[in-house]
């Protein structure tokens, strides 16, 4: 089982793993949990944020963390079928926003290079399957793939924040709210291109290789 340092199993998922474990199907190789994000002390109910379902339980040997520098990284099934489980983890972090900027900051430099990376096809990555009609992490990164990545640099940022703040609601989850769908939604986003948008204009205009480019932006 996978678990963050800044997420902790509610009381409901602790009973039924307790249940559901000795019972599973031998089919059964991955079990996806539900994760909740507290932001400022607020479940982050809307903007497509909840439920987000993610492989956190799997047999042993069947499965694998993916082999990208991207932030959005997740556990790859090997094998076998998989089982949603009912109840919730729940992702909250006491650290001040200050930490939080640092951090993204930080992400928004990793998700650039992979940006770079997909684009020029350097490197082989270990990735989840990307389909529409697949779970829904699969179905994001069909999304993201094939969609979000071939949009138009810094357009495609605001786009999103008005997708998840407008259309799926994320108003409603308040103050709180506004502050974590712009930040996590737009502002990283609008970093990430930035950033990519440097790397392309460097490599341009002093005839640096990309890896020359990747080696200074990663080491």
């Amino acid at each position: 089982m996978r678990l963050d340092a800044d997420e902790y199993i509610t009381k409901d998922l602790a009973d039924e793993i307790t249940v559901f474990l000795p019972n599973v199907s031998q089919e059964v190789f991955g079990l996806y949990i539900k994760r909740r994000v507290i932001f400022m002390d607020r479940w982050m109910k809307h903007g497509g944020y909840y439920p987000i379902e993610l492989l956190r339980i799997w047999r042993k040997g069947a499965a694998l963390l993916e082999n990208i520098v991207s932030v959005d990284q997740h556990i790859v099934l090997r094998q076998g079928k998989k089982a949603l489980l009912k109840h919730d983890i729940v992702d909250k972090n006491n650290k001040d926003l200050l930490w939080w900027i640092d951090k993204h900051n930080a992400y928004s430099t990793r998700e650039a290079i992979y940006s770079i990376c997909v684009k020029y096809k350097i490197g082989k990555f270990e990735e989840i399957h990307s389909s529409i009609l697949g779970t829904q992490e699969e179905r994001k990164r069909f999304l993201k793939s094939n969609l979000y990545m071939h949009m138009p640099l810094f357009i495609r940022a605001v786009i999103y924040f008005l997708y998840r703040y407008i259309l799926r609601l994320g108003f409603l989850d308040g103050a709180e709210g506004l502050c974590w769908h712009f930040l996590q939604g737009l502002w990283y986003r609008f970093l990430v291109d930035a950033k990519i948008y440097e790397i392309n204009r460097k490599i341009k205009l002093y005839n640096l290789s990309l890896k020359q480019i990747i080696e200074k932006y990663v080491f």
